[in-house]
């Protein structure tokens, strides 16, 4: 069944539809072109054992476009089946094709993938044979459900589309277009041979060249040290979904870097021509990674003892991960004192401590139970022990806000972490029975009530000058009495926009990062109790504003005593909205 449902999802978001006429039940049905035939049949045998299918059958349809007046095509079409009338109630919410963002979760895999690029892919070549684009037609979604889209691309594959004006899915980019179609090539039908790679001619690769890798690399004779590194781990570059997603990830961190003019051995310039045609990666990307596999594989704990021995994406993990999550244990012995990193979570938050290690490796690793990030003791941690607790006299620790988080946090990586570890994004519903509609409110909240009152005022600050939202103190009554929180629905969707660039790559925390895919979920939930209510983000924004006669009415109304909900009524408003309007006329003395 899962086969199915996964073939399915193909289809229907390829050339499938399902049709119903009023008062009968649902019927699917796909047609492909008549250079397609053979995927026609394809698709027919494979779907024909779950759902009663006719044979392909050919078909004019007119077409005052073309030259011959028509176009022809194979359709398929099925009899009545019970898993129809299910697809249709997933699919068709109140008659309407949309995303069914739940069900792609569950069901969407590489075979899916494989049938919609075949149905509605592109594959865009130079003359040369050479790949340039992979193109996803998304023209008949919404703009929030191509979102949803590119979400599911994402969860699935740790594949990032765009969108261009044309409002289609797009990859330009060779690491991940070599990769989709390595994903999509068992399912691949030979007619469909256009959208197939075919072999790419190597780059000349210069003996004298300039490599560019992150600044926490040092060398003291470049061309040397690079060679080895290059030659030693080189062969076992692979494009692997482990690999592949910390390539396609990388791309999005802005780190420090030192280039360095060097000139490559024969064999090496050789190996990188090769390795780039395969993967798609630049020459940079391959040293750096060639890099990284030595530091693991050399990585001495006592050697890291300064912030400088990590990435500037590193570093800023490391500093909002322990201003959230994350603690540096303490421990004294005979020969003085050391400290580790370590941070325990929840098994729901597996996956994004797995993206943590993944950007700190080799650094930190999750124990082998699986529940927790540990370090190993190194003098780094020590030194930033000192700066983030405050010893009492009774052996306690305070953790506090050092001057050393403000002076080196300084990228957005910081401030993603620290709200992933630490932050919420909550809904405030409201529902209006009078016009159907629901209206979601989102705000993001920072329960950091552990740091004082003092601690947070600066800290707001320093949410603000990163990112441009403003951040209010708000009462609670743990802790020292206050946690951060955005306002309005503007500044809250300004926030998570201004972190997307890191939190799309780790896409199993959408629900409190990706606005698109928590409103989808959220709309699923609502409408479930009200199927024929509207659900909207709720903003200021999209208010109707109000006209002088209204304004008018309003003040006669009011002090002839008329109650808010009488006022409402009388000029087709929500009451909460005259609550504000009279509030805001109160202030104005206007009222």
């Amino acid at each position: 069944m899962e086969t199915f449902f996964a073939r399915m999802i193909g289809k229907l978001l390829g050339d499938g539809t399902i049709i119903k006429q009023e008062g009968r039940r649902p019927r699917f049905q796909f047609m492909h072109r008549v250079e397609d035939v053979e995927w026609a049949h394809y698709c027919y045998e494979q779907l024909r054992d779950y759902i009663p299918l006719s044979e392909p059958t050919y078909g004019r349809v007119k077409d005052n476009r073309l030259q011959k007046g028509y176009s022809e095509r194979y359709m398929v079409q099925s009899s009545t089946h019970e898993w129809i009338d299910q697809l249709y109630d997933i699919w068709y919410p109140n008659k309407m094709k949309a995303i069914p963002i739940t069900y792609l979760e569950q069901y969407f895999t590489a075979e899916s993938l494989a049938w919609w690029y075949q149905d509605d892919g592109h594959l865009k070549k130079n003359k040369e044979g050479v790949v340039e684009k992979l193109i996803l037609s998304t023209e008949r979604w919404t703009d929030e459900e191509r979102e949803l889209l590119k979400y599911i691309l994402n969860l699935k594959f740790n594949l990032l589309f765009s969108v261009d004006g044309q409002k289609r899915l797009l990859l330009y980019d060779q690491l991940q277009i070599n990769y989709f179609l390595q994903l999509v090539e068992p399912w691949m039908h030979p007619v469909m041979i256009r959208k197939m790679k075919t072999a790419s001619p190597y780059k000349t690769i210069a003996k004298r060249t300039t490599l560019t890798v992150t600044s926490n690399f040092q060398f003291e004779r470049p061309t040397k040290e690079l060679n080895e590194a290059i030659s030693h781990y080189i062969d076992n570059v692979e494009l692997n979904a482990q690999y592949f997603q910390k390539w396609n990830y990388a791309r999005r961190e802005r780190n420090e870097m030192k280039s360095y003019q060097i000139t490559l051995t024969d064999d090496n310039r050789q190996k990188l021509a090769q390795v780039q045609v395969k993967t798609g990666l630049t020459l940079n990307e391959i040293t750096q990674h060639c890099l990284s596999e030595r530091a693991t594989e050399h990585f001495e704990p006592k050697e890291l003892q300064q912030l400088d021995q990590f990435t500037t994406t590193q570093k800023n993990i490391v500093l909002g991960s322990i201003m959230g999550d994350g603690m540096l244990r303490y421990n004294e012995h005979k020969s003085g004192s050391s400290s580790s990193y370590y941070e325990h979570y929840g098994m729901k938050q597996k996956k994004y401590r797995e993206w943590k290690t993944l950007k700190l490796a080799p650094f930190w690793k999750i124990t082998p139970k699986g529940n927790s990030i540990l370090s190993r003791v190194a003098p780094l941690w020590k030194e930033l022990e000192s700066h983030f607790y405050q010893h009492q006299p009774n052996d306690q620790r305070i953790k506090r806000i050092p001057s050393l988080f403000f002076d080196e946090a300084k990228q957005p990586e910081a401030v993603a972490t620290l709200f992933l570890d630490d932050g919420s994004l909550l809904i405030s519903p409201r529902v209006n029975h009078r016009s159907n509609t629901i209206f979601l409110t989102p705000h993001i909240a920072l329960y950091l009530q552990n740091f004082t009152k003092q601690e947070l005022e600066r800290l707001s600050d320093w949410f603000t000058q990163r990112t441009d939202v403003p951040f209010r103190l708000t009462k609670r009554p743990d802790g020292h009495g206050y946690y951060l929180r955005t306002s309005q629905t503007a500044h809250t969707l300004q926030f998570l926009k201004c972190l997307s660039s890191i939190t799309d790559t780790c896409p199993s925390m959408a629900y409190k990062s990706n606005w698109s895919y928590r409103f989808a979920k959220e709309r699923e939930k609502w409408q479930a109790k009200h199927p024929h209510y509207r659900v909207v983000t709720s903003s200021r924004e999209r208010m109707r504003p109000y006209t002088e006669e209204e304004i008018e009415t309003i003040i006669t109304m009011k002090r002839n005593g008329e109650t808010d909900q009488s006022i409402a009524d009388q000029l087709g408003r929500t009451y909460w909205a005259i609550v504000y309007k009279v509030s805001e006329l109160r202030k104005s003395h206007i009222l």
